[in-house]
Protein backbone atom coordinates (compact mmCIF):
# COMPACT_ATOMS: atom_id res chain seq x y z
CA UNK A 1 0.00 0.00 0.00
CA UNK A 2 1.15 2.82 -1.11
CA UNK A 3 0.95 6.40 1.57
CA UNK A 4 0.19 9.49 -0.27
CA UNK A 5 3.04 12.13 1.50
CA UNK A 6 2.87 15.85 0.63
CA UNK A 7 6.23 15.19 -1.51
CA UNK A 8 4.06 12.59 -3.88
CA UNK A 9 1.96 14.81 -4.10
CA UNK A 10 4.47 18.14 -4.88
CA UNK A 11 4.17 17.08 -8.72
CA UNK A 12 0.64 16.60 -9.49
CA UNK A 13 -0.89 19.54 -7.59
CA UNK A 14 1.35 21.56 -9.31
CA UNK A 15 0.38 20.13 -12.98
CA UNK A 16 -3.48 20.65 -11.46
CA UNK A 17 -3.05 24.32 -10.43
CA UNK A 18 -1.46 25.03 -13.76
CA UNK A 19 -4.21 23.23 -16.03
CA UNK A 20 -6.77 25.09 -13.58
CA UNK A 21 -4.67 28.63 -14.37
CA UNK A 22 -5.09 27.81 -17.67
CA UNK A 23 -8.63 26.84 -17.91
CA UNK A 24 -9.30 29.93 -15.99
CA UNK A 25 -7.57 32.27 -18.32
CA UNK A 26 -9.98 30.60 -21.23
CA UNK A 27 -13.18 31.35 -19.25
CA UNK A 28 -11.84 35.26 -18.70
CA UNK A 29 -10.75 34.98 -22.85
CA UNK A 30 -14.03 33.31 -23.73
CA UNK A 31 -16.39 36.78 -23.67
CA UNK A 32 -14.19 38.55 -25.65
CA UNK A 33 -13.91 35.78 -28.31
CA UNK A 34 -17.68 35.68 -28.73
CA UNK A 35 -17.94 39.32 -29.14
CA UNK A 36 -15.35 38.94 -31.74
CA UNK A 37 -17.23 36.27 -33.82
CA UNK A 38 -20.01 38.14 -33.58
CA UNK A 39 -18.86 41.44 -34.78
CA UNK A 40 -17.08 38.95 -37.51
CA UNK A 41 -20.56 37.58 -38.66
CA UNK A 42 -22.14 41.11 -38.88
CA UNK A 43 -19.81 42.46 -40.82
CA UNK A 44 -20.06 39.43 -43.23
CA UNK A 45 -24.17 39.29 -42.97
CA UNK A 46 -24.07 43.11 -43.88
CA UNK A 47 -21.71 43.02 -46.44
CA UNK A 48 -23.93 40.20 -48.44
CA UNK A 49 -27.19 41.84 -47.54
CA UNK A 50 -25.18 45.44 -48.94
CA UNK A 51 -24.43 43.50 -52.27
CA UNK A 52 -27.90 42.05 -52.30
CA UNK A 53 -29.41 45.42 -51.99
CA UNK A 54 -27.12 46.98 -54.17
CA UNK A 55 -26.72 45.07 -57.04
CA UNK A 56 -29.36 41.98 -56.77
CA UNK A 57 -32.00 44.81 -56.43
CA UNK A 58 -33.84 42.09 -53.52
CA UNK A 59 -35.97 43.70 -51.19
CA UNK A 60 -34.99 44.06 -47.16
CA UNK A 61 -36.33 40.33 -46.38
CA UNK A 62 -34.92 38.41 -49.18
CA UNK A 63 -31.40 40.00 -48.95
CA UNK A 64 -31.79 38.75 -45.31
CA UNK A 65 -32.57 35.39 -45.67
CA UNK A 66 -29.65 34.91 -48.32
CA UNK A 67 -27.16 36.87 -46.68
CA UNK A 68 -27.74 34.44 -43.37
CA UNK A 69 -27.09 31.76 -44.52
CA UNK A 70 -24.31 30.86 -42.69
CA UNK A 71 -24.38 33.40 -40.16
CA UNK A 72 -23.16 32.31 -36.33
CA UNK A 73 -25.65 31.65 -33.86
CA UNK A 74 -25.86 35.12 -31.91
CA UNK A 75 -26.51 37.11 -35.29
CA UNK A 76 -27.95 33.98 -37.07
CA UNK A 77 -30.54 33.75 -33.87
CA UNK A 78 -30.83 37.75 -34.21
CA UNK A 79 -31.75 38.14 -37.75
CA UNK A 80 -33.88 35.19 -37.75
CA UNK A 81 -36.36 36.57 -34.88
CA UNK A 82 -36.18 40.18 -37.11
CA UNK A 83 -37.51 38.16 -39.82
CA UNK A 84 -40.19 36.39 -38.24
CA UNK A 85 -41.36 39.71 -37.16
CA UNK A 86 -41.47 41.26 -40.10
CA UNK A 87 -45.45 40.78 -40.55
CA UNK A 88 -45.97 42.56 -37.02
CA UNK A 89 -47.55 45.94 -37.38
CA UNK A 90 -44.83 47.38 -36.21
CA UNK A 91 -41.95 50.04 -37.15
CA UNK A 92 -38.93 48.17 -38.90
CA UNK A 93 -36.79 50.11 -37.15
CA UNK A 94 -37.92 48.96 -33.61
CA UNK A 95 -37.99 45.45 -34.91
CA UNK A 96 -34.73 45.40 -36.23
CA UNK A 97 -33.45 47.40 -32.75
CA UNK A 98 -35.19 44.37 -30.89
CA UNK A 99 -33.52 41.76 -32.76
CA UNK A 100 -30.23 43.44 -32.60
CA UNK A 101 -30.44 43.57 -28.88
CA UNK A 102 -30.93 39.71 -28.99
CA UNK A 103 -26.97 39.37 -29.37
CA UNK A 104 -25.77 38.98 -25.88
CA UNK A 105 -22.28 38.62 -27.17
CA UNK A 106 -21.89 42.65 -28.27
CA UNK A 107 -21.63 45.33 -26.17
CA UNK A 108 -23.91 48.16 -26.04
CA UNK A 109 -21.86 50.39 -28.65
CA UNK A 110 -21.14 47.74 -31.01
CA UNK A 111 -25.72 47.65 -30.56
CA UNK A 112 -25.79 50.76 -31.32
CA UNK A 113 -23.91 50.80 -34.25
CA UNK A 114 -26.23 48.14 -35.36
CA UNK A 115 -29.67 50.00 -34.46
CA UNK A 116 -28.68 52.80 -36.38
CA UNK A 117 -29.42 50.83 -39.38
CA UNK A 118 -33.30 50.25 -38.28
CA UNK A 119 -34.66 53.57 -39.66
CA UNK A 120 -32.63 53.10 -43.01
CA UNK A 121 -33.33 49.07 -43.65
CA UNK A 122 -35.94 48.60 -46.38
CA UNK A 123 -37.27 52.57 -46.04
CA UNK A 124 -34.90 54.21 -48.67
CA UNK A 125 -33.64 53.51 -52.44
CA UNK A 126 -31.25 50.61 -52.79
CA UNK A 127 -27.73 52.86 -53.17
CA UNK A 128 -28.84 54.94 -49.70
CA UNK A 129 -28.91 51.78 -47.79
CA UNK A 130 -26.08 50.44 -49.57
CA UNK A 131 -24.09 53.31 -48.57
CA UNK A 132 -25.45 53.33 -44.49
CA UNK A 133 -24.89 49.62 -44.74
CA UNK A 134 -21.10 49.73 -45.71
CA UNK A 135 -20.87 52.90 -43.38
CA UNK A 136 -21.85 50.42 -40.44
CA UNK A 137 -19.70 47.87 -41.88
CA UNK A 138 -16.51 50.45 -41.42
CA UNK A 139 -17.74 51.42 -37.78
CA UNK A 140 -17.89 47.50 -36.81
CA UNK A 141 -14.28 47.04 -38.41
CA UNK A 142 -12.99 49.46 -36.28
CA UNK A 143 -14.62 48.16 -33.21
CA UNK A 144 -13.41 44.76 -33.84
CA UNK A 145 -9.81 46.44 -34.18
CA UNK A 146 -10.28 47.81 -30.73
CA UNK A 147 -11.92 44.43 -29.37
CA UNK A 148 -8.57 42.61 -30.81
CA UNK A 149 -6.58 44.89 -29.24
CA UNK A 150 -8.28 44.65 -26.25
CA UNK A 151 -8.32 40.87 -26.37
CA UNK A 152 -4.35 40.92 -27.08
CA UNK A 153 -3.64 43.19 -24.14
CA UNK A 154 -5.78 41.29 -21.85
CA UNK A 155 -4.53 37.75 -22.70
CA UNK A 156 -1.11 38.78 -22.18
CA UNK A 157 -1.87 40.37 -18.89
CA UNK A 158 -3.42 37.17 -17.51
CA UNK A 159 -0.77 34.89 -18.92
CA UNK A 160 1.57 37.42 -16.95
CA UNK A 161 -0.75 36.79 -14.27
CA UNK A 162 -1.20 33.31 -13.99
CA UNK A 163 2.63 32.72 -14.65
CA UNK A 164 3.57 34.96 -11.84
CA UNK A 165 0.82 33.02 -9.43
CA UNK A 166 2.48 29.29 -10.62
CA UNK A 167 5.67 30.89 -9.27
CA UNK A 168 4.61 31.86 -6.19
CA UNK A 169 2.57 28.82 -5.24
CA UNK A 170 6.06 27.13 -6.77
CA UNK A 171 8.03 29.04 -3.87
CA UNK A 172 5.58 28.30 -1.16
CA UNK A 173 5.28 24.63 -1.90
CA UNK A 174 8.87 24.10 -1.99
Amino acid sequence: MTVMTIESLRVPGALALAVLGFQGGRLVEAPYHRRLESLRGWMRTLERVESEIRHGRRDLADALERATADAPGEVDRALGRFLASIGEARPTAELWKRAVLEDRALLERDRAVLAALGPVLGRYPPDEQGRHLEAARRELERLMADAEAELSGRGRALKVLIGLGGAALAVLVA
